[in-house]
């Protein structure tokens, strides 16, 4: 893998940075072409774009630092901002993120909602961008595999990663999962939907069940929380040993004492569940309330530039 791209002298272009620039160049253009397909000014998008990349990155940088503020290297504060080192927290980003928009929109005056169903496709296609600058970088990085695994992913000694073991490829996985997400949303769902901020609700449903998902085979340092215990009930079936074995493996249960299991969640995954269960009253006040006042989500009318011809006079012009 390679953290740096490119160094000149005293000039050094980080893998991760480099990403994140081609993320907000590739967003801009095609959230440009999903609003003139709505009737929006482009201008609103490019102002919002650069708003959403200063708040992204400052929140999941921030999300990223509380977690971690006792293990990070002296001088803490500057390390803080070392963020081509990695450890950018993607659900602190998304929240600054949207935390920017409403406020943006309430300044122009604009549908939050309208703009948040344009900007969408552009999120899911930057988070592939951000999954491929953690597999440079070597962040983010899944559990052990055996050597034969066909999709394992080995990191060498320069990346911030776990060097010379094959690894799961969390990161490629997740970039594989978003670009699928961006083009369901950019090519079906946009032409297809019911009411305007479907697009960012079926986004978080989707994003946060992949997430979900592949926390179980992470193996990078992140925040866990400690939800319960319980006890192992005897004579169990093939099914929940063989359940109760992916869990131990995962991560999500430890064995406290004999029998007795602590259960835990990764911050992600219980973010993930907060903002799943979120979406529903979202979804039902939205679609009633945009029904009940008519809202339309069917594209703007193309302007006719056909030009217009005078018209004839119907009598001969007099002579003087």
């Amino acid at each position: 893998m390679h953290p740096m791209i490119l160094q000149l002298g005293p000039l050094k272009v980080h893998s991760y940075g480099f990403m994140l620039a081609l993320a907000f160049l590739v967003g801009i253009y095609l959230a440009g072409r999903a609003a003139r397909r709505v009737g929006e000014t482009q201008d609103h998008v490019t102002d919002l774009s650069f708003w959403i990349i200063v708040a992204a990155v400052i929140g999941s940088r921030l999300f990223h630092v509380l977690v971690f503020w006792s293990e990070l290297q002296p001088p803490r504060l500057l390390s803080a901002f070392k963020i081509w080192e990695g450890g950018l927290v993607y659900y602190g980003g998304f929240i600054g993120a949207v935390t920017a928009s409403v406020l943006f929109c309430r300044l122009k005056k604009i549908d939050f909602w309208q703009m948040a169903d344009i900007i969408t496709p552009s999120i899911a296609l930057g988070l592939m961008f951000g999954r491929i600058g953690c597999t440079l970088v070597g962040c983010c990085y899944g559990k052990a595999c055996p050597a034969d695994y066909p999709l394992a992913i080995v990191f060498p000694p320069e990346t911030i990663g776990v060097a010379g073991v094959p690894l799961y490829p969390t990161q490629l996985l997740e970039a594989a999962g978003c670009l699928a997400i961006a083009l369901f949303l950019w090519f079906y769902l946009q032409y297809h939907r019911r009411f305007r901020g479907q697009l960012l609700l079926v986004f978080i449903v989707l994003y946060s069940a992949l997430r979900f998902t592949l926390e179980f085979w992470r193996d990078d340092p992140r925040g866990f929380a400690d939800l319960f215990t319980f006890a192992a009930a005897a004579g169990q079936t093939p099914a929940i040993g063989g359940l109760r074995g992916f869990l131990l493996w995962s991560g999500t249960i430890h064995e406290i004492s004999s029998g007795i299991y602590g259960f835990y969640l990764s911050e992600s995954q219980l973010v993930s569940l907060v903002m799943t269960l979120a979406v529903v009253p979202l979804w039902i006040w939205k679609s009633r309330r945009d029904r009940r006042l008519g809202v339309s989500v069917a594209p703007a009318p193309v302007p006719d530039q056909t030009p217009k011809r005078a018209p004839h006079s119907k009598g001969k012009a007099k002579r003087k």
